[in-house]
């Protein structure tokens, strides 16, 4: 018996949006992307979301090398956050990101409800030897050119936004809020500013964006910078949630 053509043309044309909704369906993790410089702090804010607890910076000799997926509980939401390994400037065109391989594949194969992108104002910390010595070095100048590579690692993932998934949301995360507290237009860097339009410039103008402001236990800047006095384990607790919050809220607006 052949089939009716009239029916196979109401499948085919009804297909993709049966397929979505028994994803969702049965989707039980929402997958996010986390992505970021080398030594922002990726892996301990994903290490910082596991528990309740204030975020933990990780030791420098477990920094990750390659793309794993964690499972994360945010208010009730279950979760997988993808973290990949960081994007580095390329030695030999420092205009251009040197791209892990892991974190290509991650960005082009993956299907995503939103990135968490993974900043912390040029406050990049490495294991790197010799360490720089911020008495000869002047801090300014090593954050002024911490903070160019963040904007050209933007071209790491920011224009592939619109293929990994449908109206997909960036939370950018600015890291290390203990460090450069008190030093004003941050967020408005991230918000409007010279790295927000780098990003709008990529992404396309219908991304969903936020910016939000994170910090790790209390720690000297390569054992050389002090924190800020006031910022205190309230604060990193207050933020952790607020983060939180950002993110659960952002998850249900892209399943809506």
């Amino acid at each position: 018996m052949a089939a009716d053509p009239d029916w196979l043309k109401l499948v085919l044309k009804y297909m993709p949006d049966m397929v979505e909704l028994f994803r969702k369906a049965f989707s039980k993790h929402a997958r996010i992307l986390a992505v970021g410089s080398t030594g922002t702090g990726k892996t301990a804010l994903v290490n910082s979301l596991q528990d309740e607890m204030i975020p933990r910076m990780i030791e420098e000799i477990n920094r990750t090398q390659f793309a794993k997926e964690e499972k994360v509980k945010l208010n009730k939401t279950a979760i997988k956050i993808n973290d990949t390994p960081g994007h580095r400037i390329n030695p030999d065109e420092h205009d251009s990101p040197f791209v892990n391989p892991q974190l290509d594949k991650a960005v082009r194969t993956g299907t995503y409800v939103g990135v968490i992108n993974v900043v912390s104002y040029g406050y990049h910390q490495y294991d790197a030897d010799p360490k720089p010595d911020f008495s000869i070095t002047k801090l300014d100048a090593y954050l002024s050119e911490h903070r160019k590579r963040e904007n050209i690692g933007l071209t790491s993932w920011a224009s592939r936004m619109s293929t990994m998934g449908k109206n997909p949301f960036v939370i950018t995360v600015v890291t290390k809020a203990d460090l450069w507290q008190g030093t004003s237009g941050v967020l408005q860097h991230y918000e409007s500013g010279e790295y927000y339009k780098e990003f709008r410039k990529l992404a396309g103008p219908d991304i969903q964006h936020i910016a939000v402001r994170m910090s790790a236990r209390k720690q000297k800047f390569y054992a050389q910078i002090d924190p800020a006095a006031d910022w205190d384990d309230d604060d990193r607790a207050i933020v952790r949630s607020n983060l939180i919050q950002q993110m659960t809220a952002a998850i249900a607006a892209s399943r809506s």
